[in-house]
């Protein structure tokens, strides 16, 4: 599937197929009852305001004389996960720890023969420094000749594509839980003004616990400080288009509620809004369709999908000063505990694991086999690429990608790297004593990314 530009347009009529097979009966118009057609605007003044807890800041340290030698020859490839425009991801087993990761591959003859590697560093640039408990970890990233490669957590719940193609909708408890955590995940990102643009079920993955993590940060920007503005690129996938992205007018914060009612509506109704088969046909129901909803949907969760696939950005619930808080004050959230939510303290689903992931004896095909033997063959990338020349660049394919490579700092490593500091810093400068200082902003200790803080109120 596409993560630069619009998706494929053959990828996108196979999956058009399969969702028009479990195409729901469309039964009620939400333009056809008043009091669907405006978004509510005084969730702020309720009472009953959610605790919302606050995610502690985090400190990438990325230290030459810290980092370890971490590479291809410390994985050993297990099964192929699945493909995307650029690469494919395998299920992978680290050497030394045993430990199962999902390993991303990007191919340099495609993302620099494109001119598309500065979307493949904002993945691996985000993923550096961003730890949130619904956001896929990045443990190690490095390079071949021919690939560059991302060590992400694995998630063996698979992702929310597959699970709606198979199950054709969810409840709305089921629901809520999913749109609470990737809510609290978006929160986070536009704290650091950091939009993501390209939520969809099949970027939401399940961890083992059957808690949601977004993944493939691709199309991500960072430095986007509005609600309606600050990026102008015309990205993501056909069927996931906010109406300011087909309208190339800008956009800003509010194009990640858009899709977040998309992702609601899809999860409640078994397709995307303005579903349709016809490229053009769905581009116009975008702009300017009615928006169908079946009866048997809530009032509360229908007024939540209106409210978010507001065609204004500047007028969609989220969009206001207060930002996502606006969101998890609506009614369809009154049963969640959002410092439950963010702990992690609530029961979803569990997932039915694929047994095949764990079990090396599992019988693979010998296409599967020469799949997985090819993942660091580099010199079959090299023939490729000889034989296609790329236009006038010669080992376009073989270029060093600058500031690729990346390890994740463990608790013993911040450890061992404060005291480190620490003893240069008093060598250096008597007079800090035994205060240890944060090198990247002189703000203190470091903190363990991930760590969670007591829930308390948060500011946009």
């Amino acid at each position: 599937m596409n993560k630069v530009g619009i998706a494929n347009e053959e990828e996108e009529k196979e999956r058009t197929a399969q969702k028009v097979k479990r195409v729901p009966q469309i039964i009620t118009n939400a333009q056809a009852d008043p009091s669907l057609s405006q978004p509510q605007d005084n969730f702020g003044k309720r009472d009953n305001s959610p605790s919302i807890p606050q995610v502690q800041d985090v400190d990438t340290v990325e230290d030459p004389n810290y980092r370890s030698s971490y590479g291809q020859d410390n994985f050993l490839p297990l099964r192929k996960l699945g493909s995307g425009s650029f690469g494919d991801v395998y299920l992978v087993r680290d050497k030394n720890s045993g430990k199962l990761y999902a390993m991303k591959t990007l191919s340099k003859r495609r993302i620099l023969g494109q001119n598309l590697v500065r979307y493949a560093k904002t993945e691996r640039d985000v993923l550096s420094y961003m730890r949130h408990p619904f956001i896929v970890n990045l443990n190690y990233a490095f390079q071949t000749k021919t690939k560059l490669f991302l060590i992400l957590d694995f998630c063996p719940g698979g992702d929310l594509g597959k699970i709606i193609a198979n199950e054709r909708r969810f409840t709305e408890d089921r629901a809520r839980l999913y749109i609470a955590e990737v809510l609290l995940a978006l929160k986070d990102l536009h704290k650091r003004d950091i939009i993501y643009r390209d939520l969809k079920p099949d970027n939401v993955v399940l961890d083992d616990d059957g808690h949601a993590l977004l993944t493939d940060f691709g199309l991500s920007k960072e430095g986007v400080l509005e609600v309606s503005k600050g990026a102008k690129s015309f990205c993501g996938s056909i069927a996931y288009l906010a109406p300011e992205m087909l309208r190339r007018v800008g956009h800003g914060k509010s194009v990640d509620w858009y899709l977040l009612g998309v992702l609601l509506y899809e999860m409640l109704v078994g397709t995307p809004p303005y579903f349709s088969g016809d490229k053009q046909e769905l581009f116009n129901n975008i702009i300017s369709g009615p928006l169908k909803l079946p009866k048997s949907i809530s009032t509360e969760a229908k007024n939540l999908m209106v409210s978010l696939l507001n065609r204004n950005p500047t007028k969609r619930l989220g969009s206001g000063p207060e930002g996502a808080l606006e969101i998890m004050r609506h009614p369809f959230f009154e049963s969640i505990n959002w410092e439950d939510v963010l702990n992690k303290r609530t029961s979803p689903l569990k997932p039915r694991l694929r047994t095949e992931h764990f079990n090396l004896q599992y019988p693979y095909s010998e296409f599967q086999k020469k799949q997985i033997n090819d993942i660091f063959d580099d010199e079959n990338e090299i023939k490729i690429e000889q034989q296609q020349k790329l236009g006038d660049q010669e080992n376009v394919g073989t270029q060093n990608v600058d500031g690729w490579s990346f390890v994740k700092m463990t608790q013993s490593h911040i450890q061992m790297y404060e005291e480190m500091s620490k003893k240069e810093e008093e060598q250096q400068n008597p007079t800090i004593g035994g205060t240890r200082v944060n090198h990247q902003n002189g703000q203190g200790n470091f903190s363990l990314a991930g760590n969670i803080q007591n829930p308390q109120q948060q500011n946009m």
